[in-house]
C-alpha cells in the first residue's frame, strides 16, 4: 500500500486525503464499485483514527445500501460493547436489523422446496451474481454481531440461547459458503478446464474471515466445552484458522483489513489471555503491525496492537508509551481508551508500580460499565499492595527495572480503601441469573478483609487471575522484584501468615513459586507447589490454588521435556478439581499446553517416520 497521505486541515469539511487502493473495486457496477468504494475509505479513516468522518460515510448511506448499513452496524456494535450503554445498545439493535433486512433485500430469493435442499446437500451458489454472493456473507456476518449484541442487550438465560442458535446458524452458513467453494475449486482443477466465471474475491475472503475465526474461536476451548460444540456441529483448528485468516488479510479486498485485526486481536489478546500466548511464534502480528504501521505509524488501534506485543515480549516501558500514545491519537473514539487504561493498569502492576495501576483503576471506575465490582476490587487491592510494598521495600535495596518517573498516582487512606471493600459486593452483575466468576473472587476478598484477614499479595493475585505472569516471565528483572516483595512481605509478617491459615498460605506459595520459576528457580518453584497441594484438604475459600499449582507442575514437567508425566499432572489438574473460582480460566491454561504437548508429539511421530 502506498503512504498515507498528509493529514488535512482540522477546518470544519475538509476531508482526509486518502492513500492508493487498499483493495480491487473494479469491474463491478457503478452501484456495487461506490459501495466499496466508501468501505474502502471508511477503513481507511477508521485506521487513521478519523472516526466520526467514517461514521458520517457510512451513516449516510445505511438506509439504502447494505455495504454501508453493515459496516455501520460493525462499528456501532464496538462502542455497544465496549460501553455496555444501554442506549447505545439499543440504537445498534435498530441499525443492525436495518443492516439485516437491506440484506435480505438483495439476496437471491428462494423456494420451500430450495431451503429443504440446501439443509439436506449444502446450499448451492451457482449463477449468483457479485451483488447477491456479497449480500449472502454479509448477511451472515451482520447476523453473528446481531448474535452477540443479544448477550448485551439482556443478559438472561433466554437470551443466552436465542445468541447461541443464531451463532450456530451463523456457522452453519459460512461452513456451507466455504464447502461451495471447495467444491468449484475441486471440481475445476480435476477437469482442468478455468471457471466460466471466477467465483468473488471479496466473497471468498468474506468466508475466509468467518470460517477462520470459528476456527480460532472453537479451538481454545477447553475440552469439557469443546465436545459439547463438537456435538452440536462446531469444529476448530488453530492452524486451519490463522491459514484462512492470513489468506484473506493478503487478498486486498473488503474484508482484508477484518482479517488483518481478527489476527491481531487473536495473537496479541485473546490467545495470551487463554494461556495459548505462551506457545505462540508471534512472527506473524509482528510482520502485519510492521507493513501497517509504517502506512499509519499513528493510527491509535495498531498502536494499541503494537504496545500489547511489547507487554508480551516483557518490554514493558515500550508497550506503557505506545498504551499512551494510543490513547492521544484515538481523541474521536474515547470508548477505545477503556482498553488501553486496562493495559497501563496491568503494565504497572507488572513493573510493582501499584500506585500508578490504582490510578487507571481509579479511572476504570468511573469510565467503565464492565463488571465495575471487579475493577473496584482491583482499585482497594492495588492500594493495599502499594503501602504493603512501601513498608517492605523502606530497607530493600530492589528497584524496579521499569521507568516510573512522570507515572500517575493514586492513594488512598485505610478508611477509603475499606469503604472501597464495602461497595465490592453491591456492584455484582449477573449474567444469566449466574455471577461472573472474577467477580465472585472479588467479592469474597471484599468480604474477607472487612473481617480483618489480611489478603496478603492480593495485587499479584489478580495479576495471576488475568494472566500477566507471562509478562513478568518475559523479563528477568521483574521477576526478581517481585519475588524480592513476597520474600520480604513473608518476612516481615511471619504471625500475619500463621494468623491467616490455610488460604493465605496456599496464595503466598502459588505466588512464590510463579517468581520462583520465572527467575529460573525451578525446584525451588516446584516446592512452592507441592506445598499448596499439601495444604489444598485445608482450604476454605481459594480453592483455585491447588488446581493451579498442579497445572505449573504440569508446566514445568513439559518445559524439561517429560510430556507424560507432563499429560498426566495436566489431566489431574482438569478433572480432580471441581466447582472452583476461576475454573474456566485455568480450563483454559491446562488445555493450552495439553495442546502444546499433543503438537510437540505429532511432530516427534513425524520426524521419526
Amino acid at each position: 500500500m502506498a503512504k498515507l497521505a498528509e493529514r488535512s486541515a482540522s477546518k470544519k469539511g475538509t476531508t482526509t486525503q486518502l492513500p492508493a487502493k487498499m483493495f480491487e473495486t473494479s469491474g463491478y457496477s457503478a452501484e456495487v464499485s461506490k459501495g466499496l468504494e466508501d468501505l474502502e475509505r471508511a477503513v481507511t479513516l477508521v485506521i487513521s483514527n478519523k472516526y466520526n468522518e467514517a461514521e458520517a460515510i457510512l451513516k449516510d448511506k445505511a438506509e439504502s445500501s447494505f455495504y454501508h448499513a453493515v459496516a455501520y452496524a460493525l462499528i456501532m456494535f464496538v462502542q455497544a460493547a465496549l460501553t455496555f450503554d444501554r442506549e447505545t445498545i439499543d440504537r445498534t439493535h435498530v441499525v443492525m436489523q436495518k443492516a439485516l433486512e437491506l440484506c435480505n433485500k438483495y439476496r437471491r430469493a428462494t423456494s420451500v422446496w430450495n431451503t429443504f435442499s440446501d439443509m439436506w446437500y449444502g446450499k448451492r451458489l451457482d449463477g449468483y451474481t457479485s451483488v447477491e454472493l456479497h449480500a449472502e456473507v454479509y448477511y451472515a456476518e451482520c447476523s453473528l454481531l446481531e448474535a452477540l449484541l443479544t448477550v448485551l442487550q439482556d443478559e438472561s438465560m433466554v437470551s443466552l440461547i436465542k445468541a447461541g442458535f443464531k451463532i450456530r446458524s451463523c456457522h452453519s452458513m459460512f461452513k456451507q459458503y466455504h464447502s461451495w467453494m471447495e467444491e468449484v475449486t475441486s471440481s475445476t482443477s480435476s477437469s482442468q478446464q478455468p471457471l466460466a466465471t471466477p467465483v468473488d474475491k471479496h466473497f471468498v475472503s468474506g468466508v475466509h474471515l468467518g470460517v477462520g475465526v470459528f476456527n480460532l474461536a472453537v479451538s481454545l476451548l477447553p475440552n469439557r466445552i469443546l465436545k459439547l460444540m463438537e456435538f452440536v456441529g462446531f469444529s476448530g483448528d488453530r492452524e486451519r484458522g490463522v491459514e484462512l485468516l492470513t489468506i484473506g488479510y493478503h487478498s486486498k479486498t473488503c474484508h482484508s483489513p477484518l482479517c488483518s485485526m481478527a489476527l491481531l486481536g487473536y495473537y496479541c489478546i485473546i490467545a495470551p489471555y487463554t494461556g495459548f500466548g505462551a506457545y505462540l511464534d508471534f512472527t506473524l502480528p509482528k510482520d502485519i503491525l510492521a507493513t501497517q504501521l509504517t502506512e499509519f505509524p499513528n493510527s491509535g488501534i495498531l498502536l494499541l496492537f503494537s504496545g500489547r506485543l511489547a507487554l508480551l515480549q516483557g518490554r514493558v516501558n515500550e508497550a506503557i508509551e505506545k498504551f499512551l500514545q494510543s490513547i492521544k491519537e484515538m481523541s474521536e473514539w474515547k470508548e477505545l481508551h477503556i482498553i488501553c487504561y486496562w493495559e497501563l493498569m496491568y503494565s504497572y502492576c507488572c513493573c510493582g508500580n501499584w500506585r500508578a495501576a490504582a490510578y487507571y483503576a481509579d479511572i476504570l471506575c468511573d469510565k467503565s460499565r464492565w463488571s465495575r465490582a471487579t475493577v473496584l476490587y482491583q482499585k482497594a487491592a492495588f492500594l493495599l499492595m502499594a503501602k504493603r510494598s512501601e513498608m517492605v521495600e523502606s530497607g530493600s535495596q530492589q528497584q524496579s527495572p521499569v521507568i516510573t518517573d512522570g507515572a500517575p498516582s493514586f492513594d488512598a487512606s485505610d478508611d477509603e480503601i475499606r469503604e472501597m471493600m464495602k461497595k465490592v459486593p453491591l456492584l455484582e452483575q449477573k449474567i444469566a441469573g449466574y455471577s461472573l466468576p472474577i467477580e465472585k473472587l472479588s467479592i469474597n476478598k471484599a468480604e474477607r478483609y472487612l473481617r480483618g484477614e489480611p489478603l496478603p499479595l492480593c495485587g499479584l493475585e489478580m495479576v495471576f487471575a488475568w494472566n500477566k505472569f507471562e509478562v513478568i516471565q518475559k523479563s528477568l528483572p521483574l521477576a526478581k522484584l517481585h519475588l524480592a516483595t513476597v520474600w520480604e512481605y513473608a518476612a516481615m509478617a511471619p504471625a500475619a501468615e500463621k494468623k491467616a491459615g490455610t488460604d493465605d498460605f496456599c496464595v503466598i506459595n502459588l505466588i512464590q513459586g510463579l517468581c520462583l520459576k520465572s527467575v529460573g528457580r525451578l525446584d525451588e518453584a516446584k516446592r512452592c507447589f507441592d506445598n499448596v497441594l499439601a495444604n489444598s484438604s485445608r482450604l476454605q475459600h481459594d480453592h483455585y490454588t491447588a488446581p493451579a499449582a498442579c497445572w505449573q507442575l504440569g508446566v514445568l514437567l513439559m518445559e524439561e521435556g517429560n510430556c507424560e508425566q507432563a499429560s498426566q499432572k495436566l489431566e489431574t489438574a482438569r478433572s480432580a478439581y471441581k466447582g472452583y473460582v476461576l475454573e474456566y480460566r485455568l480450563h483454559f491454561r491446562i488445555h493450552a499446553a495439553l495442546t502444546a504437548i499433543n503438537k510437540y508429539k505429532t511432530q516427534e511421530q513425524n520426524t521419526n517416520v
